[in-house]
This record gives C-alpha cells, sequence and structure tokens, in this order.
C-alpha cells in the first residue's frame, strides 16, 4: 500500500531538518500539515512527474538559443530535447511571442 503523500512530504522534511527540528519548528510544521489537509483533503489532486517541468524549461532554454540565431536543431541538442519536440512547439507558437 502507498505511504500518504503529505506524511511522506512532511517526514521528508523533518528528515533534512534533522537536529533543528526543534519545540518552535516542529509546531509550525504540524500546523502546516493540518493546513495543507485541509487545503487538499479528499480532493483528487494531481501530482504531475518532474519530467514536464523540465522539458518545459529546456524548450524555454532552447527558444531563447533559437532568438539568438543557433538552428532549432542544434538549440534542441544542446538542452537535450528532440529537435522534433521542438518543431511542435514552436509550431503552436511564434518565436517572436513571449
Amino acid at each position: 500500500m502507498r505511504k500518504d503523500v503529505v506524511d511522506d512530504i512532511f517526514d521528508r522534511v523533518k528528515q533534512i531538518l534533522g537536529e533543528k527540528l526543534g519545540g518552535e519548528v516542529s509546531v509550525l510544521l504540524e500546523k502546516e500539515e493540518k493546513i495543507v489537509r485541509r487545503l487538499y483533503g479528499g480532493d483528487m489532486t494531481y501530482i504531475g512527474h518532474s519530467g514536464r517541468r523540465e522539458t518545459a524549461k529546456a524548450k524555454q532554454k532552447a527558444l531563447v538559443m533559437i532568438r539568438q540565431g543557433v538552428s532549432v536543431k542544434d538549440a534542441s541538442k544542446k538542452v537535450g530535447i528532440g529537435h522534433m519536440t521542438m518543431y511542435r512547439y514552436l509550431s503552436k507558437r511564434t518565436v517572436n511571442d513571449k
């Protein structure tokens, strides 16, 4: 059975803080956990993989390079995404858009 995601996140924070996890910090974390559970409790909240964010960042880096005159193929290769992915991205927007 999967561990509760909120428990897992707060356990990781507590592990990172280690010895610094003292009275006031511990109380603040418990309050924050209750707030998170109140906000998201019962929701079907989706937590995506980090791959989407990384790809989005790579696309933005490639776009900057393309604006500087680098070819789509070279810019894509330098940021680690496929050039066809970049062409699809560019077809949905113009290079001059911000």
